[in-house]
């Protein structure tokens, strides 16, 4: 199970019932679109970052995150994370 709490992007065991948390982000950054890759080892997500600054958006970005590792991944952007979408 995936979930955000605290300002950290949490997998929690369903089976041992442990959480690892394996990305960290800060308060001005904004989650958007969180998914499991379909082989479920990674995790993906875009973000936005909060300017403050007139409600004002920007910095958007796309992350994949080994799930196992908590470290960032290489791949090429996809630009799902800023609308509705489905792996399959």
């Amino acid at each position: 199970m995936l979930y955000e709490k605290d300002n950290s992007v949490i997998v929690l065991d369903l089976k041992t019932n442990k959480e690892k948390i394996i990305y960290t982000h800060s308060p001005r950054e904004i989650l958007l679109g969180t998914h499991w890759t379909p082989d479920g080892k990674s995790i993906y997500f875009a973000y936005t970052y909060y300017s403050g600054i007139a409600d004002i958006l920007n910095s958007n970005g796309e992350k994949l995150i080994d799930a196992s590792t908590g470290k960032e991944k290489p791949f090429k952007n996809i630009r799902h994370g800023f609308q509705p979408y489905s792996w399959k």
